[in-house]
């Protein structure tokens, strides 16, 4: 009996373990989406005739900067790649031969999860 009941202890404890790391796991991709959503924003908010944008990569250097590598489909539906923005203490950086401007129309989103808005 002390047997089976140190199995469902060791049991239980691994389960608690998995699901904690899961909600860690969980939470620092919610924190990147964030960080993508407002680079999005960003985007849209400094360039004009946007379709699209598809978010490539999310990446932190040691310094604290995130950089976030994105490919913009245009209203002519000419596609423009190669896009980072930096974003630290600094503020934003970015561009790469996008129309300077304000895209008012709405502007489907591809996160690096996957998911899209």
């Amino acid at each position: 009996m002390k047997k089976h009941k140190m199995w469902i202890s060791v049991g239980l404890a691994i389960v608690v373990l998995m699901i904690s790391f899961g909600i860690k796991k969980h939470k620092e991709e919610s924190k990147i989406v964030v960080l993508e959503k407002k680079a999005a924003i960003e985007v849209k908010e400094n360039s004009r005739e946007i379709k699209e944008i598809k978010i490539t990569e999310f990446n932190e250097s040691p310094a604290g900067v995130k950089n976030i590598n994105y490919a913009v489909i245009e209203t002519s539906g000419r596609i423009v790649k190669g896009n980072c923005i930096k974003m630290g203490n600094f503020g934003f950086e970015s561009k790469n031969g996008l129309i300077g401007g304000k895209t008012e129309a709405g502007v489907n989103v591809t996160y690096t999860n996957g998911k899209k808005r």
